[in-house]
């Protein structure tokens, strides 16, 4: 019932036969070396092109699916030279007058094609897709064509939600105005967060005043929270989704939300109370990002001796955040400068994770009151408690959040033991990446890391949502293909074959070659084993050279004379490369006595010196020291 039959003899083939097989054109392919392999239902004409053999295929039937043409269409190959060849190959394709519709070739790219460690995935109508692919090929730079290569395997992404300092008047403006899931989803915490705080942060994130008021914790932190959703939200309509999440101080309660531990509600709630209640410390102190290791820091504060200095966040293996008073941070500042320290104090009015913040402990925890909260869906990777895996995000929680100091290295490392092969950043610009990119190298894990908003350049429009899932998609994020690309379709078009990059892989010969004893060399002399050596290898026995046993001496068997004659003349002949040779003065010193079953190697040694040729031999496998039967010279 299927139409299909299976072939049980072997039909002769003339070139490419087309064989009826119940009705439908089946095409049999000769392959380069020669054998035969189904190709239909198609039909098919075979070419020749650059000395390759290669068949113009048509496929059967009008393609059937419901992917659009704006879909992105994602591609790869073994190597950037082959990328851009098979780009090359696509935008020919998509150039043609009967191109099959884009959205068709997305969808047969996709489910009909391995990925391999090289992608490309290309956005835009069919038009900018094939000039972008067309100026990928060339070598050239287009917005609409995102490269990438992925770890060796890839397992999975994990989500790093960045904290404050990564906030900025004007973020998040450009994807609430230019996508709809963004948007969609920034408004409905802006609902939430109207419900607990009486003001709007969509209102707050066009105003003109944001430049003045994005440092204020009230305002920074509920922006930052609520871009970090709308992003998340928006990567998971493109079947985006992480398999693992972690985050810098306030970062944490995104990173708890996306981790499916909070409703949307509760964790706008939390950041309500958090920003709110830590707008008390104020002017009360600063912070300040120090370049050295967490041992050294502590070292360094207590040696200084200046008051209320503490380490508030160990970053990475190298760096580390200490808070405290202005005035003590200042004189600390001094001190790292006659030292020789990187130290950089930041742009915060407020002394996070230090004790100046403790007199905001019971205010806050009546501020959160009760929090209801499930089990983590998707690990979630605590800078508060490293250790623990089991996380309830309490009230005690968040204080500790807010009071602690920051564990984020020990968190990353954690992180690091989980199946994922791509950490995202989640912020409004990078400001994790390098502290993440510093775990990893020293825990010796190749983790690749990117970030995705950024503060754009001068004169430069921001990435889209779109480009940012791309630039994932292509450093090894899989998507859901339904969500990302559409549904799977039926009767999807022929694609451009791999552009196979034909390089020959023979090693030079070099005078360290080494030539093996198996085949090559004469039947009797063997091989020589290295043309910078004048000596010939070889193994006999009665089996492996049957004639032998014919020349016997009473009952055993013995290497005959002109044998020994032979290897000499093929020894010398080989040497000297010349026509014919003389053999002079040849003595058999001891005869050589071949038993059945066992194997002997044999050596020819020639001196270049004096000309002078030995014969050799010893029991194979018997560690037994060389034996002369034969010279000459």
């Amino acid at each position: 019932s299927s139409g299909m039959v299976i072939e049980t003899r072997a039909r002769p083939l003339d070139r490419c036969r087309i064989l009826a097989v119940a009705g439908h054109r089946v095409i049999l392919g000769i392959h380069a070396d020669g054998r035969a392999g189904a190709v239909g239902p198609v039909r098919a004409e075979r070419g020749r092109h650059a000395g390759r053999a290669f068949f113009d295929v048509e496929a059967l039937g009008t393609p059937r699916t419901t992917v659009p043409d704006t879909a992105p269409l994602i591609i790869s190959a073994r190597s950037q030279a082959a990328l851009k060849d098979l780009a090359r190959g696509y935008a020919d394709l998509l150039a043609q007058e009967d191109a099959p519709p884009a959205g068709a070739i997305a969808d047969a790219a996709i489910r009909r094609r391995d990925l391999h460690d090289h992608r490309l995935v290309v956005l835009g109508d069919p038009a900018t897709k094939q000039a972008a692919l067309a100026a990928f090929a060339d070598g050239q730079h287009a917005p609409a064509a995102v490269d990438g290569k992925t770890a060796p395997r890839t397992r999975g992404v994990a989500f790093a939600f960045s904290g404050n300092g990564s906030q900025w008047a004007g973020m998040g403006q450009a994807a609430y105005s230019g996508d709809p899931g963004f948007r969609k989803a920034l408004e409905t915490v802006d609902r939430h967060f109207m419900a607990v705080s009486g003001w709007s942060l969509v209102t707050m994130l066009f105003s003109k005043d944001l430049q003045a008021e994005i440092e204020r914790t009230e305002i920074a932190q509920p922006l930052l929270f609520a871009v970090q959703v709308a992003l998340v939200s928006a990567l998971k309509e493109r079947g985006l989704e992480p398999q693992a999440v972690v985050g810098h101080s306030v970062g944490e309660v995104a990173a708890a939300w996306c981790s499916g531990m909070l409703d949307l509600a509760t964790a706008t709630r939390i950041i309500h109370a958090r920003s709110t209640q830590q707008e008390v410390v104020r002017h009360l102190g600063g912070m300040a990002a120090l370049l050295l290791p967490e041992a050294e820091a502590r070292a360094a504060i207590d040696e200084a001796d200046l008051s209320g200095i503490e380490v508030s966040a160990v970053n990475s293996p190298r760096s580390v955040t200490i808070s405290g008073p202005v005035d003590s941070i200042d004189a600390f500042a001094r001190i790292a400068r006659k030292k020789r320290w990187a130290l950089r104090k930041l742009n915060i009015a407020y002394p996070f994770h230090s004790a100046l913040v403790d007199p905001i402990e019971e205010p806050l925890r009546a501020a959160l009151g009760e929090i209801v909260c499930k089990p983590a869906a998707i690990p979630f990777l605590s800078a508060v408690t490293p250790e623990t895996d089991a996380i309830r995000p309490d009230a005690t929680y968040w204080w500790e959040n807010v009071r602690r100091p920051v564990r984020f290295a020990d968190a990353v490392e954690r992180l690091a033991e989980q199946p994922v092969d791509l950490i995202v950043e989640i912020g409004p610009k990078p400001l994790l990446t390098t502290y993440i990119r510093d775990v990893l190298r020293a825990a010796g894990n190749q983790t690749a890391v990117l970030a995705t908003f950024d503060v754009p350049k001068a004169d430069a429009e921001p990435e889209s949502i779109d480009t940012l899932a791309a630039r994932i998609v292509a450093h090894g994020g899989t998507p859901d293909l339904d969500r990302y690309v559409g549904a799977e379709g039926t009767h999807l078009p022929q694609l451009p074959l791999y552009p196979w990059q034909l390089t020959a892989f023979v090693t030079p010969v070099t005078e360290e070659r080494v030539s093996g004893t198996n085949g090559g060399g004469w039947p009797l002399a063997g091989t020589r084993l290295r043309p910078d050596t004048a000596e010939w290898f070889n193994l006999i026995d009665t089996d492996l050279l049957p004639f032998l046993a014919d020349h016997k001496v009473e009952n055993a068997i013995v290497f005959p004379a002109a044998g020994f004659v032979e290897m000499a003349l093929r020894a010398a002949l080989d040497w000297s490369g010349a026509e014919q040779v003389d053999i002079r003065d040849f003595e058999i010193v001891r005869p050589l006595l071949l038993d059945e079953g066992k194997s002997h190697e044999t050596r020819v040694r020639l001196s270049p010196d004096d000309r002078v040729i030995e014969i050799h031999s010893r029991p194979r496998l018997a560690g037994a020291d060389w034996s002369l039967h034969a010279k000459a010279g």
